[in-house]
């Protein structure tokens, strides 16, 4: 897991939506598929994906969406 902070003047595009705070907190999750098999991949994929949807609805995207 990473977990850092960055000041936010650093995202400097028009449309990009940062919190009105001077610093903001970037996570990422970081993973390995071991055994390196089909399987295993592909349960993992299937697993990033439903973490992608529910976050995409959730407060940590800043807005829900519908």
């Amino acid at each position: 897991m990473l977990l850092y902070p960055v000041k936010t003047k650093r995202f400097g595009l028009p449309n990009f939506r940062v919190p009105n705070q001077k610093v903001v907190f970037l996570f990422a999750l970081l993973r390995t598929a071991v055994p390196p098999d089909d399987s295993v991949i592909t349960k993992m994929l299937n697993d990033n994906r439903r973490l992608f949807r529910h976050l995409q609805n959730s407060i940590f995207c800043g807005k829900r969406r519908s």
